[in-house]
């Protein structure tokens, strides 16, 4: 006689999903982080400080790995849907990345905030024209002729992920992240663009221009009013 059906607790055990997996390991990693912590706050003694680094830098390349994996992936299989595409980029480079109250409603386009700003400006040159200009008394007995070439050591400390924030412009070549990845290919160029810079004594054209936009100062503001805007500048990287 089978006693199958009635035994329901001795049935075929199925494995966890690799998702789950994932999941697990991932909440694993930062209840260390905290049980680390907390330790580390009780004692404060270097060994558990040493311990509670360590961990917070396993967690970050525990992190940064699963999101990589996860971009990767999304891209590839959104090979085929041109939109999709489009709209993982825009993730990506974090050209959605603002708040709704960065973004208010107001009656005023692109052309009327130039006009605004465009006057604003006219109108503080015209009132400080008349004034003498201002004397500056050098005290400095060096000077700073010449600037030092930069070697490629220095460039990739400047570049490396944990040296500087990884945000992008919309007018960048390519986003940061992703020269921050391939750094040892790009910097040889990198470098040498950098030098010419100093050498020459100017910016290439490219990096005189910048996004603008214009931002409500406070969520409390009218946003029909053009005076209770800032102007928020992104230059290329």
């Amino acid at each position: 006689m089978k006693f199958d059906k009635y035994s329901p607790g001795y049935g075929p055990v199925e494995a966890a999903a690799p998702e789950s997996m994932v999941r697990l390991s991932v909440a694993a990693i930062r209840r260390n982080c905290r049980r680390l912590e907390r330790l580390y706050r009780r004692t404060r003694s270097a060994a558990d400080g040493q311990a509670l680094t360590a961990a917070q830098r396993h967690r970050s390349t525990v992190f940064k790995d699963k999101r990589d994996r996860y971009w990767s992936d999304r891209i590839a299989d959104q090979t085929g849907s041109p939109v999709k595409l489009r709209n993982t980029l825009n993730a990506i480079l974090q050209r959605d990345k603002r708040t709704a109250d960065d973004v208010a409603p107001t009656v005023h386009d692109a052309d009327a905030f130039l006009r605004y700003f465009d006057e604003k400006v006219k109108s503080v040159r015209a009132a400080t024209a008349s004034h003498p200009l201002p004397v500056f008394n050098s005290t400095a007995e060096v000077l700073l002729s010449t600037l030092r070439p930069c070697s490629e050591d220095e460039v990739r400390r400047l570049i490396r992920p944990t040296a500087s924030p990884t945000k992008s412009c919309a007018l960048d070549p390519i986003p940061t992240f992703l020269l921050k990845e391939m750094v040892d290919a790009l910097l040889p160029y990198v470098t040498a663009m950098i030098n010419a810079s100093l050498r020459e004594g100017r910016l290439p054209s490219s990096h005189r221009h910048a996004v603008i936009t214009p931002l409500l100062k406070s969520s409390r503001f009218d946003a029909d009013e053009q005076k209770n805007y800032r102007i928020c500048r992104s230059f290329p990287n």
